[in-house]
This record gives structure tokens, sequence and C-alpha cells, in this order.
């Protein structure tokens, strides 16, 4: 195997409809804990806007306890919604994975010592340099890599022939902080 620091590896694979929904599902579930803990922040303000636009009701003359009470009967709301919130983002990316033009979901990948470039078959290319990745993670079927500003990046392993010297590679310029 040659050193990683020599080492150019390539690979081109089109991106499915499974791989659409698996990132997107893996991005949308970590934020849901941000998502619910909005909203039971939000239900906990309804009963003092209640109170403030009826002065004289008992939310505003007991707005603890009756701030209390309606949590208490609506605590499931929260979960609802970061239900119905996953449900709905899944729907948007299936919906948006289907719009995109057939080209535009082939990638080609080249990584090499100073980072990872990508280009669809449309023609649009992105680079990422090791410096600018603050982690890879590798699963039974993809690589992700966490940027220090922006979005994750899915890299399938099934795009390269040898996807032990990519990872090779990806070891080797991420210092996994």
């Amino acid at each position: 195997m040659p050193d990683a620091e020599d080492m150019i590896v390539e690979g081109t694979t089109a991106v499915t409809y499974a791989d659409n929904m698996y990132m997107t599902w893996r991005q949308s579930v970590t934020r849901i804990p941000i998502f619910i803990a909005a909203v039971f922040f939000g239900l906990g303000c309804v009963p003092v806007i209640f109170s403030l636009i009826h002065p004289d009701s008992l939310a505003a003359e007991e707005p603890v306890r009756e701030t209390g009470r309606f949590l208490i009967e609506n605590w499931k709301l929260p979960f609802i919604a970061g239900l119905l919130y996953l449900i709905g983002i899944q729907i948007c990316s299936a919906v948006c994975f289907w719009r995109l033009p057939i080209a535009a979901r082939t990638l080609t990948y080249s990584a090499d010592a100073s980072g990872i470039s990508f280009k669809t078959g449309e023609g649009s290319s992105g680079h990422m340099p090791w410096t600018t990745v603050r982690k890879a993670t590798r699963t039974s079927r993809y690589v992700i890599l966490k940027a220090m500003v922006g979005p994750f990046r899915f890299i399938a392993l099934r795009a390269f022939s040898n996807p032990e010297w990519f990872w090779k590679v990806v070891a080797t310029h991420v210092l996994n902080r």
C-alpha cells in the first residue's frame, strides 16, 4: 500500500435515494433536541402571553401555577411537533432529490494530501482542504466529514475501488479534535 502522503485516491458514484434519505435523517435527528426544547419554551410562553393579553384572567393572577398546569396538559405537543418536523424534512428532501437532474447526482471524488475535491456530473465542483475538516467518522457505508463551518459531507465508500486507501488518506490528514 502506498504512503498516505503521496496517495491520490479517486472515485465516482451516483447518489441514490437511500443515500439521500440517510443523509437527511442523520442530519435532522441531531437537531431534534433543539427543536423540542424550542417548542417547550414556546409552550411555556403561551400562558404568559395570554396573561398579558387578558390581564383579568386566572393566568394573570397566578402565572406560575397556570403555566405549570398548561405544560402538564400539553406535554405531548413538543414530541408530536418533533415527529412532524422529521417527517416534513424527509418529505421535502425526497421532493428535492427527485427534482434534481440525474447528472447532478453523479459525484466524482479526488482525495490527496491537500484535501478532497468534489465534482458533479453537471460540472460544478468544490474543494475541502483537510485543515477545514474538524472530524471524520467512518460508518459501514460512508465517511462523514464535519467541517469547521457548514454542514456535514457524506462520502459513499462504494465510490472507491479500495475504500481502505481512501480512509487511510482521510485518517492521516484529519485530526479528530
